[in-house]
């Protein structure tokens, strides 16, 4: 005869994976609601195109805590020296103020003395993070020290939108792949790193950073660095 349900509820072993399986569904949703957070913030922050955005973003980052220094007679005017700064011809001066002005990545702080302190608000940080990890490209053709960098991840099939995004991306900087996940560089890595933290903090836990003297087939691998114009 069947158990009621009353008597399931009573069972030991049935509570024990009724409770378990709570937990793994429990997981699961946590791990979605997760990467869906991901997903959503780093594209709530629309992909800059426009160059002179761009370069401005950029300048403006490069610039620190401190902004982006211009002497100019007001605020809108500090957004021309900018512009004219990242655009030397600067045939659209008008137009371009009024992009960086509604943008909404720009902030003015007026320092006295004609002085005026250009810096990033929150959204223009993510997007001057966004534009400094897509166009982000590792060293090339300089003196090289010997050593191989090694850059691993370990990421599940839950997370894949990132795996695929950390595969993605580390081929097109030109690393070579030696085993699943597993890719090395002959130059450091520590700037891709830094912005990979600021972009994606999340992928942080999975990826391993190792720097090696030798590598199993290393020969052959300068090969093909000599070959693509790394080396």
């Amino acid at each position: 005869m069947k158990k009621s349900l009353e008597a399931l509820e009573k069972d030991s072993p049935f509570q024990e994976r009724a409770d378990m399986m709570i937990h793994i569904l429990d997981a699961i949703a946590y791990n979605i609601c997760m990467e869906t957070k991901l997903l959503v913030r780093n594209r709530k922050i629309k992909n800059v195109t426009n160059p002179i955005m761009k370069a401005s973003l950029v300048a403006t980052a490069v610039a620190g805590l401190a902004g982006l220094i211009v002497v100019a007679p007001n605020g809108l005017a500090a957004l021309d020296m900018l512009a004219k700064q990242v655009d030397k011809k600067n045939e659209r001066k008008k137009r371009t103020r009024e992009q960086l002005k509604n943008s909404g990545y720009f902030s003015i702080e007026d320092c006295g003395d004609g002085r005026y302190a250009i810096k990033l608000t929150s959204k223009g940080e993510q997007a001057a993070s966004n534009v400094l990890y897509d166009d982000y490209e590792l060293p090339k053709g300089v003196k090289w020290d010997g050593k191989w960098r090694l850059f691993m991840f370990d990421i599940a099939e839950r997370h894949k939108y990132l795996r695929d995004l950390l595969t993605n991306k580390v081929s097109e900087l030109g690393l070579l792949k030696i085993q699943n996940s597993v890719y090395v560089y002959p130059y450091s890595l520590d700037d891709f790193t830094k912005n990979l933290q600021t972009v994606y903090p999340e992928a942080m836990q999975y990826v391993m950073c190792v720097e090696a003297e030798k590598i199993q087939g290393q020969e052959q691998l300068v090969k093909k660095f000599v070959n693509s114009g790394v080396l």
